[in-house]
């Protein structure tokens, strides 16, 4: 039965390590006005560690944690980010490189599960 088992159980997707879900609620793009948005990431620890989005998933390049915060960069398609979180504050900024221009989100973020 053991023998039957194992190629199963090592063929069965396993879930990915859940970090932080931060929910961004204000959007700054640049120097214009900042906007309402809903835009959130989930930080995923396994390795590589990864930001994942609705939109893409970020490969974290660097990480920075201390006791007080934790400071991750990420790649994107055309894109350097940069997410700080302290607390339950959060504060990611994207670089973009084409334009160049960068778009600076605030929010909050809650433990994974």
């Amino acid at each position: 039965m053991t023998r039957l088992l194992l190629p199963l159980l090592t063929a069965l997707p396993f879930a990915a390590q859940a970090g932080p879900v931060c929910t961004f609620t204000e959007e700054c793009f640049g120097t214009f006005a900042c906007e309402k948005t809903d835009y959130s990431i989930e930080v995923i620890l396994d390795t590589p560690m990864i930001l994942s989005s609705m939109i893409e998933d970020l490969e974290v390049v660097y990480s920075e944690v201390t006791e007080d915060r934790t400071q991750l960069v990420a790649r994107g398609l055309g894109s350097l980010n940069l997410l700080t979180i302290r607390g339950d504050r959060a504060l990611m900024s994207v670089h973009i490189g084409s334009a160049p221009s960068v778009v600076t989100y605030h929010g909050t973020c809650e433990a994974g599960t």
